[in-house]
């Protein structure tokens, strides 16, 4: 958590099934009220290159399922242009599923637009 909005920052390689189990132990742990946004941070991810359509599809639903629990408000963290493209695909994706999403280069700008929308 930090400032209220649950944070899922991956490292390296991982499955798919991993980030899902990951995003649920650290929505688990939010306040009962639920958290202030999510914010998912690929910044030190290795694992997008190999990552398909299927597999975008199959994380944004984790976090479409899981909304409620975090305000729908998810803020993504993607420095290259590779991920940046990948995440502006999965936006587009929950989008549709009811969630605001917005891609961005560096966290900081990540945190401060879900402090704007988020609950207080």
């Amino acid at each position: 958590m930090d400032g209220g909005a649950a944070v899922v920052a991956p490292v390296g390689e991982y499955e798919v099934r991993e980030l899902c189990d990951a995003i649920d132990a650290v929505l688990v742990r939010a306040p009962a009220e639920g958290a202030n946004g999510f914010l998912l941070d690929l910044s030190a991810s290795s694992a997008l290159p190999r990552r398909s359509t299927r597999d975008i599809r199959i994380v944004a639903g984790c976090l479409a399922q899981a909304r409620g629990r975090f305000g729908s408000r998810l803020g993504m963290v993607a420095p290259t242009d590779l991920a940046f493209g990948m995440m502006r695909q999965g936006s587009v994706f929950i989008e549709t599923q009811g969630v605001e999403a917005e891609v961005f280069r560096d966290y900081g700008s990540a945190m401060a637009w879900l402090a704007v929308g988020g609950r207080r």
